[in-house]
């Protein structure tokens, strides 16, 4: 396989912002963040024939690959965030959000709500318990959208005396 390809390249930023303490049933900190990013990936395949031969040197498989492929994928990803950290008492702290993620090449957009907890149930021995439950996502990689633009792939499988037995098959 010959394949001119520059690497991927992503640029994002993200920002966070945290209000001040609200209190009130305990102490709640409240911060948003948000998060943009965009991606691109750009080359070009050209795959070269591949012949599998026996002991003897006959051709058992040929491998040829349809015309040389270029690609150019690009994404923009985008997220939400909103988080409460509250403070319910010294011993007990629970934490409530949820993130939304859109992503421009795939499509989606989820929403993943979370929440924690950690509970100190004696202050002289150290001990936390902690403890979560959320809905946690990824992006999809730009490679993954490339598949489509690679070249075919021809597979011809011949007997001993040189005889197509099967094929042509694209795959």
């Amino acid at each position: 396989m010959r394949s001119k390809a520059a690497p991927p390249t992503r640029i994002s930023g993200a920002s966070n912002f945290s209000f001040k303490p609200l209190e009130g049933l305990g102490s709640h900190h409240l911060k948003l963040g948000g998060y943009l990013a965009g991606s691109d990936h750009t080359g070009h395949i050209m795959e070269r024939p591949i012949d599998i031969v026996d002991m003897a040197g006959n051709r058992l498989v040929n491998i040829t690959f349809s015309r040389a492929r270029n690609f150019e994928i690009s994404d923009i990803e985008k997220s939400f965030f909103g988080q409460d950290h509250w403070i319910v008492t010294p011993k007990l702290a629970v934490d409530l959000g949820v993130r939304t993620e859109a992503q421009q090449i795939s499509g989606a957009f989820r929403v993943a709500p979370r929440m924690g907890f950690a509970w100190t149930p004696s202050t002289s021995t150290g001990t936390v318990v902690r403890g979560g439950v959320g809905l946690f996502y990824d992006r999809v990689p730009l490679n993954v959208y490339g598949f489509n633009r690679y070249p075919d792939r021809i597979v011809t499988f011949y007997d001993g005396n040189g005889e197509i037995t099967a094929g042509p098959y694209r795959f």
